[in-house]
């Protein structure tokens, strides 16, 4: 087969260079890398790499990799998060945030320090919301 004309399996499926420069992109060794240096070292014009990164398949298949490098990634996070959280408040209200047992909240009170009731609000015009606001 000519340059550029491998095999493909099924009709979503990338190519063998396709599949090469998904896994040098989504490497963060390779983050300092230009596209002509990509296209260099997989033997393709750097106008391949442009027309690739426009290619639905080839998005979705750099995401992919890319959550594979971050899961390796998360028990060094953690540790740095944990060795943080002892002199930073900001990373402990990160920790928690991460295990969703923390959500930010904000108090909102309306005339004379009353509550304002904020349900039903999808439900009003924008008059009556107007109207809230002036109370």
């Amino acid at each position: 087969m000519g340059k550029g004309k491998e095999k493909k399996v099924g009709k979503d499926a990338l190519s063998a260079r396709q599949v090469k420069y998904v896994e040098l992109i989504a490497d963060p060794a390779n983050s300092g890398k230009t596209a002509g240096q990509l296209a260099e070292e997989l033997n393709v014009n750097r106008n391949t790499i442009y027309r690739w990164n426009a290619d639905p398949r080839v998005q979705r298949a750099i995401e992919v990799e890319i959550r594979k490098h971050a899961f390796k990634m998360l028990p060094y996070a953690w540790e740095c998060l944990r060795q943080r959280m002892a002199k930073d408040t900001q990373a402990l209200k990160l920790y928690y945030q991460l295990l969703g047992q923390h959500k930010e909240a904000m108090e909102v009170t309306g005339k004379d320090g009353g509550p304002v009731q904020l349900s039903g609000l999808k439900d009003m015009t924008d008059e009556e919301i107007a109207q809230l606001l002036d109370e």
